[in-house]
């Protein structure tokens, strides 16, 4: 499996089930092999750049659209600092696992189907 160039879909966050955003969607991610990151944060669209060497990944600064949505404008801030705060990655079959500097596994994605 692929780094970039993936849909992945959030899981988990910080250890929890992933909770759904606007529409019932769950905040995605996906990286390109230019450097940019783009995705859903739960509410709305979000982009930026990434800074990939080995298994180190950082992102950041990220910047969004400011829609007001009815469901996920809790989760959004949540997931965009938790995703600012990635200091290494691991995939795992469909599976990517982002750790932060302490080395706790901090956001769980797996491969979206719909690609």
């Amino acid at each position: 499996m692929k780094l970039t160039d993936t849909r992945w879909v959030l899981l988990e966050i910080d250890g929890a089930p992933a909770p759904r955003g606007n529409k019932g969607r769950y905040p995605e991610l996906v990286l390109t092999a230019e450097g940019k990151v783009s995705g859903f944060a739960g509410c709305n669209r979000f982009m930026g750049a990434y800074h990939l060497t080995q298994s180190r990944l950082q992102t950041g600064p990220l910047a969004t659209t400011r829609m007001a949505c009815p469901q996920g404008m809790e989760l959004e801030p949540r997931f965009l600092q938790t995703l600012q705060s990635v200091d290494r990655f691991r995939i795992e079959g469909d599976t990517l696992n982002l750790y932060d500097a302490e080395g706790h596994l901090i956001l769980r994605f797996g491969k979206s189907s719909t690609e």
